[in-house]
């Protein structure tokens, strides 16, 4: 026995000698591998969780304290130094501890329970063998597997980094840790839910796109009939695949029906004209979606980046049909370059075949409350949202800022010079100017505009145009059409009217942003419109403005203006605007005034008809008189484009129903998952997979209910927080309350009375509280803060 229970030098000379052949076992083997011939009793205690018991033949218990700095490969060294002889190992009663220290220079020794107090706090305090309290032991491998597939995608951790990450989390004996990060993903995989792209290529010789890698077009003479083709260029997504996996798990869809009560309140996209037209001719239930296409660039891959073309359902509720997990996406160009306009209408050739599919019935699973139901829905293209490059690209027209570039109306524009009454500076600038009372508006852009200039332009033979007057005329005469626009298909979709107007690019991003600029820069300081002299002024009073508690993005101080984002922009025009109070002189901060009326009733919750009419009025006011008081030459696409502003509001509501803001964060979202430096599309595929994966999983139950709402919350992979603090319900009420704070020198007894309270019920104050979605805070807990209620 005596050779058996002894720990001496020898022993730690075997370690060395396997260690030189073999890696180093981890901490809690090596001490169990010792203490197992000791046959002593053993708790191994990690960060104050037990990860081994060794159960001897006789009862004395050692309990191993191991101090953090501890790892592997310094155990075999701090044997070498213990000096246990039999003796000792004999004369080991029950309860005693021997403490292995990581300090080289620090005896190892011998302690009795009564003197272990203070060691025990200083490193890791024994916590009971008891399976049923162990926290690592509630969640599954499948949980863990949840949580930390959210967590790369939230914090953009690579592969080899989830490796890592897992392979220490095994380390530290965190149970039901999977081994790496493809048998994690293996956990989430549903076969019969993944969405895969379908690669496509461009022939070199006729251009035309084809989903297999030789070209399909049977009058192509080129080498791409052969086989030959370009590399891969677009990689096309299922539409209805991602369809299903929303419906099958998205709890807030609503169906809309046919009414026949007329509505006088627009509270979302459904109420638009648009959507009621659908509503009136269509049979069946059906649902509606918007598109999105734009190009961003690629974090992890310096000049790279990815055009994409999403959707989003309209009758899922507004506050998550932007989420990441109800995203769809179309297709992916995966170049450094966006595509052509003969490339788009290839591409876009390519989605309408699916969207006509779609506006046949087709059989989907919807989940209703708790329960699964299958259903016949047809599938309409509603809208698009997109900047002006991107439409241009869309609808095969000219760019916005050349002859008939207005996405919706076919006014020609003028060309002036960009530097009016400056001698020696050449330039010219495209211009639109305002309407006049006295002449008709321009044409609107529609269908059956689309259809006539397509049979006229059958009958022209370009070659035959040569002459500048053939060119001008044929200029004129094709309206800023390019040739055929795809969209034109799809039966509940306008080319024209079926665009909506861009809030983020043109209103804040363009006009609003020329307005300041015009303003507050140096340029125009000796205009008699310019505050550049007042600047100091204006940003003291700009920066003391406070903004409201769900602010996003604060702006900046004024003095940055020429940095500002367009949310900055934004902030400035719909709380800011009191900044130039007295100090614009009139009739420009009147005119400055109408453009902040016009962003709060198209961005007001509420929209009635007589707003609508209301913003028209102020729209030509403020196009009217942008000329007058800066110049003809700053009447540009972005503020022509205004006079769209009241058709957009009445076709699909207000800009939030439809606004780029959303699709902006929603594109920068996927991509910001993007880790690697090639086959993106290919790693956004995978991503979005997992995340409606995880989500379905949450919906479903899956998932151990304490992670429900953490994991709802991160799924979104919006800055979030998670909330460790005791959050109080008041449920009758609708009224949510943070922690208490403390007060002192308070008097509770008039609040006693006040409210009938006895001696010992306990009275608490908060400084915060929230009705609904509504933030109340006390004012001495702004007074150093930019944001308010």
């Amino acid at each position: 026995m005596g050779k058996n229970r002894s720990i001496i030098a020898s022993r730690a000379t075997h370690f060395r000698d396997k260690r030189k052949s073999k890696p180093a076992m981890p901490v809690e083997v090596q001490i169990e591998n010792i203490m197992r011939k000791a046959q002593c009793r053993m708790t191994v205690t990690r960060h104050g969780k037990v990860t081994k018991i060794v159960e001897p033949k006789r009862k004395a218990k050692i309990t191993c304290l191991e101090s953090p700095e501890m790892n592997d490969e310094q155990l075999p060294m701090i044997v070498d130094r213990m000096q246990i002889t039999d003796g000792q190992i004999s004369d080991a009663e029950e309860n005693d501890t021997i403490d292995i220290s990581s300090k080289t220079g620090e005896e190892s020794y011998w302690h009795n329970e009564e003197n272990m107090t203070a060691d025990v706090a200083d490193n890791e305090q024994e916590i009971p063998v008891d399976d049923e309290t162990d926290d690592a032991a509630v969640f599954s491998m499948f949980d863990i597997a949840n949580i930390l597939a959210i967590f790369k995608l939230k914090e953009n951790v690579s592969r080899s980094g989830m490796d890592s990450l897992l392979a220490l989390l095994r380390i530290l004996r965190v149970k039901n840790v999977p081994k790496n990060y493809v048998t994690l993903t293996r956990l989430l995989m549903n076969e019969h839910l993944l969405s895969e792209g379908t690669h496509c290529s461009f022939c070199p010789t006729c251009g035309k796109v084809s989903r297999a890698q030789a070209c399909m077009d049977k009058k192509c003479t080129g080498s791409g009939k052969d086989g030959i083709v370009a590399d891969v260029k677009f990689i096309e997504h299922n539409i209805k695949l991602q369809i299903q996996q929303i419906l099958e798990r998205e709890t807030s869809l609503n169906l809309r029906t046919s009414s026949t009560t007329p509505i006088t309140i627009i509270h979302d996209i459904h109420d638009g004209q648009k959507y009621q037209q659908i509503l009136k001719n269509e049979t069946g239930q059906f649902i509606t979606l918007t598109m999105n296409s734009d190009g961003i660039e690629i974090q992890s891959a310096k000049n790279t980046s990815v055009w994409l073309l999403t959707f989003v359902i309209n009758e899922i509720g507004r506050s998550k049909r932007f989420h990441l997990s109800n995203s769809i996406i179309g297709g992916i160009w995966p170049t450094s370059s966006k595509p052509s306009k003969a490339q788009m209408q290839e591409i876009m050739k390519l989605i309408v075949d699916q969207l006509l599919k779609l506006e046949k019935e087709q059989i989907y699973i919807i989940r209703v409350e708790n329960r699964l139901e299958e259903i016949c829905l047809k599938t309409f293209l509603l809208c698009t949202s997109a900047d002006k490059p991107a439409v241009t690209l869309i609808q095969n027209t000219n760019e916005s800022h050349g002859y008939y570039g207005c996405f919706r109306c076919v006014q020609k524009g003028k060309n002036i010079s960009s530097n009016p009454g400056i001698e020696g500076k050449k330039g010219s600038v495209r211009v639109y100017p305002a309407w006049s009372d006295n002449v008709d508006p321009p044409e609107l852009r529609t269908n059956e505009q689309y259809d006539k200039f397509i049979q006229w332009f059958k009958t022209v033979d370009i070659r035959t145009i040569r002459t500048r007057n053939e060119k001008e005329k044929f200029r004129d005469d094709k309206m800023g059409y390019n040739g055929i626009c795809h969209l034109r298909k799809l039966k509940w979709y306008d080319v024209g009217t079926s665009i909506s107007f861009d809030s983020l690019h043109t209103f804040y991003g363009g006009v609003a942003r020329r307005k300041i600029d015009l303003i507050l820069s140096y340029k125009h300081r000796e205009a008699d419109y310019s505050c550049y002299d007042q600047t100091d002024e204006l940003t003291k009073k700009f920066d003391s403005l406070k903004y409201p508690y769900t602010t996003y993005r604060l702006p900046r101080s004024l003095k940055y203006f020429g940095k500002f984002k367009s949310n900055e922009i934004r902030m400035l025009i719909l709380f800011g605007y009191v900044a130039f109070f007295g100090i614009l002189k009139e009739p420009y901060f009147s005119h400055f005034m109408k453009l902040v009326t016009i962003a709060h009733l198209a961005e007001s919750r509420h929209l009635t008809q007589e707003n609508i009419r209301y913003v028209d009025t102020l729209v030509e006011l403020y196009v009217t008189e942008f000329e007058s008081l800066y110049g003809e030459r700053n009447l540009v696409s972005n503020v022509h484009s205004l006079y769209h502003i009241p058709a957009t509001l009445s076709d699909f509501g207000q800009f939030m129903n439809y606004s780029t803001f959303n699709f902006e964060s929603l594109i920068g979202t996927i991509t910001g998952t993007v880790n690697g430096r090639r086959s993106f599309a290919e790693e956004i595929s995978n991503n979005l997979n997992l995340i409606r994966l995880i989500s379905l999983n949450i919906v479903n139950k899956k998932v151990h209910p304490s992670l429900d709402y953490q994991l709802s919350k991160m799924a979104n992979l919006k800055p979030y927080r998670i909330n460790q603090s005791s959050t109080v319900h008041i449920e009758q009420n609708e009224i949510t309350v943070k922690k208490p704070i403390y007060i002192e020198y308070v008097d509770n007894c008039d609040i006693r009375q006040r409210f009938n309270l006895n001696e010992n019920d306990l009275i608490e104050y908060f400084s915060t509280l929230y009705i609904k979605d509504v933030r109340f805070t006390i004012d001495t807990l702004l007074e150093q803060k930019n944001k308010t209620d």
